[in-house]
């Protein structure tokens, strides 16, 4: 339903991600397959064993952190971990908008790596 959806929506962002595994259908398939041959860009495919045993090879995550893991930013594959921040993530130049907003609101402060990480803005209710 979410691919049908898309192709009716066409738009480019919010993008989709798509974890296949050995049992996905081939309904599901074709559905992915019609997104991409209409030109839509996505979804990004990922080969989900191949990559949970990326995570715990070279990353180091036990085997329930790397089967969690989600697609950043498009297509970075990244386990969540208990620091808010994906070890595994490359590099972007994507802009995270509700991070800047919470930044704004937080006088720069970020309260999931705990530490200043944008510039000081001030209370937001003093904001003219």
């Amino acid at each position: 339903a979410l691919m049908q959806a898309a192709r009716l929506v066409r738009v480019s962002n919010p993008t989709f991600g798509f974890r296949w595994h050995p049992k996905v259908s081939d309904e599901v398939m074709r559905e992915c397959f019609e997104c991409i041959r209409q030109g839509l860009g996505y979804p990004s495919m990922r080969n989900d064993p191949i990559l949970i045993q990326n995570a715990m090879h070279w990353h180091g995550h036990p085997l329930e952190e790397a089967r969690s893991w989600v697609h950043q930013a498009c297509m970075s594959p990244c386990p969540p971990t208990k620091h808010g921040a994906q070890p595994m993530r490359m590099a972007s130049a994507t802009a995270n908008s509700a991070k800047m907003v919470e930044y704004a609101l937080s006088n720069g402060y970020d309260r999931v790596v705990p530490m200043q990480m944008g510039p000081k803005t001030g209370d937001p209710r003093e904001f003219t």
